[in-house]
């Protein structure tokens, strides 16, 4: 998980991000990541 500008925040957008000298591709997704599991009430 990280920060991004807005200009580059859109769902779907594909980007690289440098690890340890490597190059990975990611991907900008909408939150939450998992389904909630858990009823308010």
């Amino acid at each position: 998980m990280g920060y991004v500008n807005t200009e580059h925040a859109k769902s779907g957008t594909k980007l690289f991000a440098d690890v340890r000298g490597t190059k990975i591709p990611i991907d900008i997704n909408p939150l939450p990541f998992t389904p909630h599991r858990y009823r308010k009430g």
